[in-house]
């Protein structure tokens, strides 16, 4: 696992030890927010640069990226973009 120097770093780790199979799975703005940090686990650098605490939320299981930028606020095309995924 990569070793993240940020806020909530157990809880990430936590967080990523929960089976789920990720590895066949391509990331777009359709996977949850759970399925993209199970796959790029850096990716949770990114959403706090965006003011997202999505490694701690209970909603981040069942949440879309995309949906997840709308309740945010964020342009999803930078939000993507950002993560190095594609939008669908």
């Amino acid at each position: 696992m990569v070793k993240l120097e940020i806020p909530g770093y157990r809880l990430l780790q936590v967080y990523m030890e929960i089976p789920v199979h990720t590895e066949r799975m391509a990331i777009t703005a359709d996977s949850t927010i759970y399925d993209l940090l199970k796959a790029k686990p850096e990716s949770a650098e990114v959403l706090f640069k965006f003011g997202m605490g999505c490694v701690g939320c209970a909603i981040a299981r069942g949440e879309t990226i995309k949906e997840a930028a709308m309740a945010h606020g964020i342009p999803l095309e930078e939000l993507v973009s950002a993560l190095g995924i594609g939008q669908e």
